[in-house]
């Protein structure tokens, strides 16, 4: 018992000094551990207080950004809302602008619209004059022939009546119809027939006045019941002007279609023309679309109020355009008239106005040399006569006779056959080296 006693206690002393040294084993472990957590505590604070310190100053700089990224996006919001507005008071004025150019548009379609009804109007009124018109006149036009065909047309004009002699009826034609005809007859409407003598002619217009074989005018016959036709101020004509034509084309030693009194009709294409008939220049004629052909020369060209506003002299060869043709304009007419001395018998020439100019257009390439400073004008090419003691020069660009204005060669040929006689002076507006200069010209007639 005793040893059991002893062996238990034995063994209990060995299993408490085990224990011990356990123990402090133990203890020695765990304040190692106690070191390295408090070493590692430290650390973990150290860099927490520098993850801290990253952060503050993180959220400092993110907070600088963001208030300047605030700051950015409140001025561009600010910048976007001023354009907007700038865009939308442009907008709106744009709009406005557009809503009366439609507007103005509206009106002008509307204007449009009453003119065109308006010429359509005018359109029937002319067709329906135009049967009115033929009535009216056809009585008053002649066939020009030279006792055997048919050469051309003219119409019965009113006469003049001068000291010791009384001539109240006379023929208009165009000159180029009679030129060469040794006898000139002339058939009324009615069929008679009766002789003509050149009174008054104008080669370098192509107008001739006829008058009847007798000292009276009638050349024996009773001329009584012809109406003269009445000659209008052709400077009212305009392009785009309704206009009819009756004569009797289509004769000839040639071409014998006789068409007697056939009535064309068209509108004015352009006015103030100038063109070359039979080698001579022919200034200020109307060019007119109305169909015309051989035996239509020297008939008139009437206007919708059955008025005489031109007299028919060319037209342009088909092949070379079709629907092109000139009529002398019948102040022309007039002035050819006026050129009878009451009294006379005898033949009268008429006094073509003239300054001894021969003259061009501007061509593009010279208007855009000169930079624009002038866009129309007769360039002179060459220069003699009252012209040239006036001091006109080659190269010269007349640009006005007097008040009007001169906008190419033709309309200055024109206005010099329209508005003077020899004997009248023109003050020349001319462009001259870069300036403006101004010359007096005599005009005188043609030599």
């Amino acid at each position: 018992m005793k040893i059991i006693i002893a062996v238990v206690s034995a063994l209990l002393v060995i299993t408490a000094g085990g224990a011990g040294y356990f123990i402090n084993d133990l203890n020695g472990q765990i304040d190692s551990l106690q070191t390295e957590l408090a070493g590692v505590s430290g650390d973990l604070g150290t860099k927490l207080d520098a993850a801290g310190v990253k952060l503050d100053d993180t959220a400092a700089r993110l907070g600088g950004e963001i208030q300047a990224s605030s700051a950015n996006l409140s001025a561009a919001i600010a910048d976007a809302g001023s354009a907007l507005t700038e865009y939308t008071a442009t907008a709106s004025q744009r709009f406005a602008t557009i809503e009366g150019d439609i507007t103005d548009t509206g009106h002008v379609i509307d204007d449009l619209a009453y003119r065109t009804g308006e010429t359509e109007e005018a359109f029937r009124t002319s067709v329906l004059q135009a049967a009115q018109l033929y009535d009216q006149v056809k009585q008053s036009i002649v066939m020009i022939s030279n006792g055997q065909y048919l050469i051309g047309s003219g119409f019965i004009a009113a006469g003049i009546t001068g000291s010791g002699i009384v001539i109240p009826k006379t023929v208009v034609t165009a000159y180029h119809v009679v030129k060469d005809l040794p006898e000139i007859f002339a058939t009324l409407d009615d069929g008679r027939t009766c002789k003509m003598l050149v009174w008054a002619k104008s080669e370098e217009t192509d107008i001739a006045i006829l008058r009847f074989m007798a000292d009276d005018g009638s050349g024996g016959m009773d001329l009584s019941a012809l109406t003269p036709l009445s000659l209008a101020d052709s400077r009212g004509v305009k392009v785009g002007d309704p206009v009819f034509v009756l004569g009797s084309p289509g004769d000839g030693e040639e071409s014998r279609l006789g068409l007697k009194e056939t009535l064309t009709s068209g509108v004015i294409s352009q006015v103030g023309r100038g063109v070359t008939v039979s080698d001579i220049y022919q200034p200020n004629l109307l060019q007119i679309d109305a169909a015309v052909n051989f035996g239509n020369s020297g008939g008139p060209l009437f206007n919708i109020d059955g008025e005489v506003i031109g007299v028919v002299t060319a037209r342009i060869n088909p092949e070379q355009g079709d629907g092109i043709s000139f009529a002398v304009p019948s102040n022309q007419v007039a002035r050819v008239g006026k050129a009878i001395v009451y009294g006379q018998t005898g033949p009268f020439t008429y006094e073509i106005p003239w300054l001894g100019v021969t003259a061009r257009d501007m061509l593009p390439l010279e208007v855009f040399a000169n930079n624009n400073n002038f866009t129309g004008g007769a360039r002179v090419t060459a220069v003699t006569g009252p012209a040239s003691l006036g001091g006109v020069r080659v190269n010269d660009v007349i640009k006005k006779m007097d008040d009007r204005v001169i906008n190419d060669s033709d309309e200055f040929f024109a206005v010099l056959a329209e508005y003077y006689s020899p004997g009248d002076s023109i003050t020349l507006e001319i462009y001259r080296d870069g300036s403006l200069v101004h010359v007096t010209v005599d005009v005188r007639k043609k030599p």
